[in-house]
């Protein structure tokens, strides 16, 4: 979700990993993207939590080759 953007509903079944994750990623995220942002705006990032499969070598490494800017998010939010 973005402003007024959503992305599509993804349904996926089995354990997710690292790979799993990416594939859902790789699937989604480019649609979202080119609905939600026009194609000159680059001033985006992409969030996701701290689960494993979000933070895996695998996925951090995929991130960065494609040039994707990461949210930085504490592996606790604070508590109200």
């Amino acid at each position: 979700m973005a402003g007024g953007a959503r992305g599509p509903l993804v349904i996926y079944s089995g354990k997710v990993d690292g790979r799993a994750y990416l594939k859902i990623i790789e699937e989604a995220l480019p649609s979202f993207i080119e609905n939600g942002f026009a194609s000159s705006n680059k001033n985006w990032m992409f969030m996701h939590g701290n689960a494993p499969p979000h933070r895996s070598k695998y996925t951090m490494k995929w991130l960065q080759d494609k040039g994707i800017k990461v949210m930085k998010w504490p592996a606790i939010s604070p508590r109200s």
